[in-house]
Order: structure tokens, then C-alpha cells, then sequence
């Protein structure tokens, strides 16, 4: 269980990091209205497209800060019973605390950005 518990902690980070290099381009204004590559939720001008995607890119960054710091402190953990005994349950719960951040970290991110999109299309209405 205790590789467990590294595996996934690199694998948040790894996500984490991932979502970051994914939210810069948005944040500068780089990415123009399109139909591969952003929040398309509900925009109908550029404007109104930039403005939602640098929100998007905003949330997922501070998501992201979490996700990684929830895994640095996984892996503290796991460090730190080398020098002491830490039962196994520990383990079970830091490994499912894990999973779930990952899981539910991007999610959070995606939803504040589709109601901010939702308040952005009923107030230019």
C-alpha cells in the first residue's frame, strides 16, 4: 500500500502540473475563440470567450496548487514512516484522500468555470 500511496502522489502532481502548463496560454490571451482547445462553454463573442477562459485557467491553477501540495504532503507522510511506524490505515486513507483529490480537484475547477460562464451569458443578455 505504501507505493501506492507515491504512485498516485506523482501521479497528482504530474496532473497538477499538467492543468498549469495547460491554464498559461489561456491567462496571456494566446488562445483565440475555437472549437478544440478551451472552456467552450457558452461563449459567443471573443471577449466573452477570453474572459471565461482566463477564469478557467485562474480556478485550475489554484486547484492545481492544491492537488500539488496535497500530493507533497502524501509523500512527507510516506517519508516520514521510514523514521516511524505508521499504520496501515493511515496509508488507506492517505491513498484514498489521494484519489479523491485528483478526481475532484479538476471537477471543482470546471464547474466554477461553467457557472461563471452561465452569469457571463445572462448578464450580456
Amino acid at each position: 500500500m505504501n507505493t501506492g500511496v507515491v504512485i498516485i502522489a506523482i501521479i497528482n502532481m504530474c496532473l497538477g502540473a499538467f492543468f498549469i502548463a495547460f491554464s498559461i496560454p489561456f491567462l496571456r490571451g494566446k488562445i483565440h475563440k475555437n472549437a478544440w482547445y478551451g472552456f467552450r462553454v457558452g461563449a459567443k463573442t471573443e471577449e466573452e470567450w477570453q474572459r471565461i477562459n482566463v477564469f478557467g485557467a485562474q480556478r485550475f491553477i489554484v486547484w492545481s496548487k492544491w492537488l500539488i501540495g496535497i500530493a507533497l504532503l502524501s509523500l512527507a507522510v510516506y517519508g516520514i514512516s521510514f523514521a516511524m511506524t505508521i499504520p496501515t490505515a493511515v496509508f488507506i486513507v492517505i491513498f484514498i484522500f489521494d484519489i479523491f483529490c485528483g478526481a475532484i480537484f479538476p471537477l471543482i475547477a470546471v464547474f466554477q468555470t461553467a457557472f461563471y460562464a452561465s452569469d457571463i451569458s445572462s448578464s450580456s443578455r
